[in-house]
């Protein structure tokens, strides 16, 4: 199965914030959120995730999927604020995938 990717990149104030969104033909994964230091809590995340979900749907996605490091208690309640539910998949690196279903408006 073929997987591509795209970027999602906001310039802003001279920095680049980024995230990627890896996908195969069934399944759409954000992946590699960084917002830098100084710049976080500014609602660039939200952004981030926000573009890739809408860049997911354009693709004809209904549903995006993550990982979280399960220990990073305030980043995994923050995608759920998002959103986004725990899945059964727990990898042995300890991160948990979790899942969004984009079909509803959001």
């Amino acid at each position: 199965m073929e997987q591509n990717e795209l970027t999602v990149i906001i310039y802003y104030k001279k920095t680049l914030n980024s995230c990627y969104v890896d996908f195969t033909e069934n399944e759409y994964i954000i992946n590699a959120l960084k917002v830098l230091d100084g710049f976080k809590k500014q609602g660039i995340g939200t952004y981030l995730i926000k573009s890739a979900e809408d860049i997911i749907k354009k693709l004809g996605g209904d549903c995006a999927y993550l990982f979280v490091l399960g220990k990073n208690e305030w980043v995994h309640n923050w995608y759920k604020r998002l959103g986004y539910t725990d899945t059964d998949v727990e990898c042995e690196d300890g991160y948990l995938k979790m899942r969004k279903e984009l079909n509803n408006g959001t």
